[in-house]
C-alpha cells in the first residue's frame, strides 16, 4: 500500500489549486489512509527516505535453497511472495514481520515459524525507549483506522480521539470505537477500559448534554454483542475499584446515568 502510494506521489507534480489539487489530495489520501493532504505528502517523504536509506544499508538477503514440493504447493493459494518470505524466515531462523493473520497461522503450523504485527513491533520499539508514549499511543490508533481488527487499545489511547473530535460522536470516533463492539473480544477488558473512559469523561467539566450522550454511546458499543446487564455489572465494578471517595459526586452522577441507560 505505501509502495503504491509513494510511487503514485512521486510521479505527480504536486499542483497549486482547483480540480488538479483535488485529484492529487484524493489520491494523497486513498492510499495513505490519511484524512489530511499535507499530513500525507510530509509522511510521503519520510517513507521515501526510509526507503532509500534501507536500499542503502540493509543487507540483502534470500533463499538458502529451493523451496520444497510442500512449500510449493501454497504458491497458488497465497502467491510467491508469501511463500518466498515464510521460507527465508523458516531457512534463517528470522521472524515473518505480517499484519495477516492467517498468512502467520500457515507460517506456524507448516514452517514452525514465528510471525509478529505491527503493534508488536511497535511494543517493542516503546521498550527500547525509541518510541515515546505519545507516538505510539497515535500509532495504535493509526492501525485501528485502516482496519486492523486485532489491536490492544486501552482508554488512554481512546479518550484521545474523543479529545480530538471535541467529544462529539463523529463517524471517525465510531469507527475507532468499532474495537470494543467485537463478539470475540474479552468482556472484563472491554468493560474495563469503557470505564477508565468514563472516569475520565466524569473527570472532565462537560455539560450534561455533551457527557451523558458520550457514556451512553460507550456502553451501547460495549453491549452491542454482549448481554446489557453483564456490562452494566462489570462497568459499576470497575468504576467502584477507580474511583477514590474524594470522588463519591461524580461517582453518583454516573450512577444516576447507568440506572437511566
Amino acid at each position: 500500500k505505501y509502495e503504491r502510494a509513494l510511487s503514485t506521489l512521486q510521479k505527480v507534480e504536486p499542483p497549486k489549486e482547483g480540480c488538479a489539487y483535488e485529484y492529487w489530495s484524493a489520491v494523497a489520501s486513498s492510499l495513505m489512509g490519511l484524512e489530511k493532504f499535507d499530513e500525507a505528502l510530509e509522511i510521503a517523504v519520510d517513507l521515501h527516505a526510509a526507503v532509500a536509506w534501507v536500499e542503502k544499508q540493509a543487507r540483502l538477503i534470500g533463499l538458502r535453497e529451493p523451496l520444497t514440493t510442500e512449500e510449493s504447493k501454497w504458491i497458488e493459494a497465497i502467491g510467491e511472495a508469501a511463500v518466498a518470505s515464510i521460507a527465508v524466515a523458516k531457512q534463517r531462523s528470522l521472524l515473518l514481520i505480517t499484519d495477516q493473520l492467517a498468512l502467520a497461522e500457515i507460517a506456524r503450523q507448516n514452517g514452525a515459524v514465528r510471525g509478529v504485527h505491527s503493534q508488536a513491533v511497535l511494543m517493542y520499539l516503546l521498550s527500547e525507549k525509541k518510541l515515546d508514549v505519545d507516538t505510539y499511543n497515535r500509532a495504535t490508533i493509526k492501525l485501528i483506522e485502516a482496519g486492523y481488527s486485532f489491536i490492544r487499545v486501552d482508554d488512554v489511547q481512546l479518550y484521545s480521539v474523543i479529545v480530538q473530535e471535541q467529544f462529539q460522536i463523529s463517524v471517525r470516533l465510531k469507527q475507532i470505537f468499532g474495537t470494543l463492539e467485537s463478539a470475540s473480544i474479552d468482556l472484563k477488558s472491554a468493560c474495563l477500559v469503557a470505564a477508565g473512559l468514563i472516569r475520565k469523561l466524569y473527570l472532565e467539566p462537560l455539560p450534561d448534554e455533551i457527557r451523558e450522550p458520550l457514556l451512553f454511546f460507550i456502553l451501547d458499543t460495549v453491549a452491542r454483542n454482549h448481554p446489557k446487564f453483564e456490562v452494566q455489572r462489570l462497568i459499576r465494578t470497575f468504576l467502584r475499584m477507580q474511583m477514590s471517595h474524594l470522588l463519591s459526586p461524580q461517582y453518583r452522577l454516573i450512577e444516576r446515568s447507568l440506572d437511566r441507560w
